[in-house]
């Protein structure tokens, strides 16, 4: 049973002192009923040339998001940041994040700051939304296209793979 501060912040879990005091997705945090992977990798294929000639095979790859404590207050947030921006898209976003509907998963290609223009973006399982707390210690989900809100790639054929890396 966890053990909380005065504002409902995790203390400690079990045994363990929680690395920071919102917590987020540090290993069996609130957030996740499993431990929360450090990393995730992102297997992005079927994205192809539209009216920028980069798209494919710049945006078909396999990105490393690695785990980001600074947006703990929204849940848990993994990133990556592009060393040259590719069609206006410089950073992919993966994350769990709960709101009113349950806890929704998904990875945004966007243009700098996760609230930012978002290019493209894709659902996790259960077309994104998970009543509960979900286990963050998943092996590989595919991620289905959710929106193109301004995408200079063909996203047609688009596909996502996520995967767990603890």
């Amino acid at each position: 049973m966890p053990i909380y501060t005065h504002d409902s912040k995790v203390l400690v879990v079990g045994n363990k002192v929680a690395v920071h005091e919102d917590c987020c997705c540090d290993i069996n945090c609130v957030h996740c009923s499993g431990d929360a992977p450090s990393q995730w990798s992102v297997v992005t294929s079927g994205i192809v040339d539209d009216d920028c000639s980069d798209c494919d095979p710049d945006l078909n790859d396999t990105w490393i998001l690695t785990k980001d404590t600074n947006y703990a207050t929204i849940g848990c947030v993994y990133t990556y940041e592009l060393p040259t921006a590719i069609c206006g898209i410089s950073h992919i976003y993966g994350f769990y994040h709960n709101d009113a509907g349950g806890y929704y998963w998904g990875v945004v290609f966007s243009d700098g700051v996760l609230t930012g223009l978002t290019h493209f973006s894709f659902n996790g399982p259960a077309a994104g939304r998970q009543v509960g707390i979900p286990d963050c210690a998943f092996d590989s989900e595919d991620f289905s296209l959710k929106t193109e809100t301004s995408s200079d790639c063909d996203l047609s054929a688009a596909t996502c793979l996520v995967t767990a890396i603890p």
